[in-house]
């Protein structure tokens, strides 16, 4: 396969390894919001719900460095390093939401999640034109923003803090995202590094979601239904 250089951003001027350090060195916010929310999992009782919590803080330590990679190496092959991992990291979530907390039989989750991706990447491919390509996020972000909905009428408000938090962090993460190229000519910097910058505080809010949710049901373990 022939490597073929991309430059999507506005930071991008060539296509040299250096070409965007501020989108390539704001990847540690992301990097500390997945640490952070490891750490803290980690010291959770061994049980399944921890597993599934833990493999979605490693998809968003893996998804700095991805991120890190494509920003430094643009390019057709490292565009799924930065790609892959944070679609991980979404799949992780909600289906840890849509196992736990809604008690979806396995089949049911997997249909559900097979669309997800398939609307994602088709609004990516059909639309990327408009918001600079961040269409592919909305399904994410309706779901985040759903979740947090359902919970507050169940009145798990731990949970649904940092739930919601989520969501308003991913709204500014995606005016940023969706703002990049538009403004090149009166600010060439971008602002694509804040989506970098406020990801972080997403990952961070929604892997403490996961990490409360943990803790809710380690006390109430009779609430969990297993598929």
């Amino acid at each position: 396969m022939e490597i073929k250089s991309l430059d999507f951003y506005c930071e991008r001027i060539d296509s040299s390894f250096w070409s965007e350090p501020t989108n390539a060195l704001t990847n540690v916010m992301i990097l500390i919001g997945g640490l952070i929310g490891f750490k803290l999992i980690s010291s959770l009782p061994k049980s399944q719900m921890r597993k599934d919590a833990l493999l979605a803080s490693y998809f968003a330590i893996i998804t700095s460095i991805g991120s890190f990679l494509f920003h430094t190496f643009a390019n057709n092959l490292t565009i799924a390093l930065d790609i892959g991992p944070i679609s991980l990291f979404e799949i992780t979530v909600i289906n840890f939401f849509l196992l736990y907390h809604f008690n979806w039989k396995k089949v049911s989750r997997w249909i559900f999640l097979i669309v997800f991706v398939i609307i994602s990447i088709g609004l990516d491919f059909v639309l990327r034109d408009i918001l600079n390509g961040s269409l592919t996020y909305f399904p994410s972000l309706a779901l985040i923003l759903t979740f947090g909905v359902k919970l507050w009428k169940r009145e798990q408000y731990k949970i649904v803090k940092y739930t919601l938090a989520g969501f308003l962090s991913f709204c500014i993460a995606l005016t940023a995202r969706s703002s990049d190229m538009a403004i090149c000519e009166s600010f060439p910097l971008g602002t694509h590094f804040l989506w970098h910058s406020v990801n972080g505080l997403v990952i961070y809010f929604l892997l403490m979601a996961l990490y409360e949710s943990a803790l809710f049901f380690s006390l109430y373990s009779d609430r969990i239904q297993k598929s």
